[in-house]
């Protein structure tokens, strides 16, 4: 994921007539809800910047950039799966209905990858009995 802006600055102290011309560098502090970017120095080489996964988030995080200009890129972090919740009237309207209280055997939980065992409530059976977590969603 790139991101890109443009934007229009006044500096004071330029010269009345001389606007547009010359450069000015600016550094952006970029703030990632799946990696940890703060053993990154900025500026500095993508090779020097060191980044792990933030909570709820699993994985073997990378980053990468090309020649001068080209994008920064964050790789390798997957987000984990928050259990369905058991339906509740007034409390949980959006949950599963017939689920167990506890609705995967793993747990509240999975990391990227991972399997969720359906449970149900007593007299129910779960269909399909496993979902599988793929970065922060589950799968069939």
């Amino acid at each position: 994921m790139g991101v890109s802006f443009a934007a229009r600055w006044v500096v004071a102290g330029c010269t009345a007539g001389q606007e547009g011309q010359g450069t000015l560098v600016m550094s952006v502090e970029v703030r990632s809800l799946a990696y940890n970017t703060s053993a990154c120095s900025s500026p500095g080489l993508a090779e020097q910047c060191n980044v792990s996964c933030r909570a709820n988030f699993s994985g073997d995080p990378s980053v990468a950039c090309g020649r001068d200009g080209e994008d920064f890129v964050l790789d390798g972090c997957r987000g984990h799966c928050a259990a369905p919740v058991a339906f509740e009237a007034f409390h949980q309207p959006e949950g599963i209905r017939d689920a167990a209280d506890q609705a995967c055997a793993e747990g509240a939980s999975m990391a990227d990858g991972s399997n969720c065992t359906a449970r149900c409530a007593p007299g129910f059976s779960p269909h399909p009995p496993t979902m599988a977590c793929a970065d922060g969603a589950f799968e069939p």
